[in-house]
């Protein structure tokens, strides 16, 4: 049996420590993808350095729905009124991060549109990351949700794609 010891990043800085790769999943908060990637990269950086293989993952809530202002009803229905401004815009499936914070540790969540979140998750993979570790407000419907119509698109588009060999194989390969 392997067990895997999973430890969270909570800011930059700890990515940056150069003992970071002694451990082979690293769980990151969540970031805009872009931003998240560099982080990522930095990691990857300190591993190749170190000949090891590290994993990057996100911790993420995610509320989607058939549309997107589906996605932005559902998600108000679960906020305290004391803690959120219910006229501020939302930009889903931008950062919601009062939903986030009221419904579970999670740094923000994605809420949007079946389709926009599963672009989101793609741009996330793009990003490097390879772990989710996710939650939800209800989380036994929105888990379902997920699994039926978010997996799914992610899926088929990932289908599309040439698989990727692990970042120390390409950079032992290519030395």
């Amino acid at each position: 049996m392997t067990i895997e010891f999973i430890w969270q990043l909570l800011t930059q800085s700890d990515g940056e420590r150069s003992d970071v790769t002694n451990h082979p999943v690293h769980v990151f908060n969540a970031l805009p993808p872009r931003s998240l990637k560099i982080l990522i990269d930095d990691l990857q950086s300190l591993a190749l350095h170190q000949r090891r293989d590290v994993v990057a993952g996100l911790r993420i809530d995610v509320l989607a729905r058939e549309t997107e202002e589906e996605a932005i009803t559902a998600a108000r229905q679960f906020l305290n009124p004391a803690h959120f401004d219910f006229n501020s815009h939302w930009q889903a499936p931008e950062f919601a991060t009062p939903f986030a914070q009221q419904g579970s540790s999670a740094h923000s969540a994605l809420v949007g549109s079946y389709d926009d979140v599963s672009e989101q998750f793609l741009q996330y993979i793009d990003a490097g990351v390879e772990v989710f570790v996710l939650a939800a407000i209800p989380h036994d419907e929105e888990k379902q949700r997920f699994e039926a119509h978010v997996i799914p698109r992610v899926r088929a588009a990932l289908s599309q794609r040439a698989p990727e060999r692990p970042a120390f194989e390409r950079a032992v390969s290519a030395a």
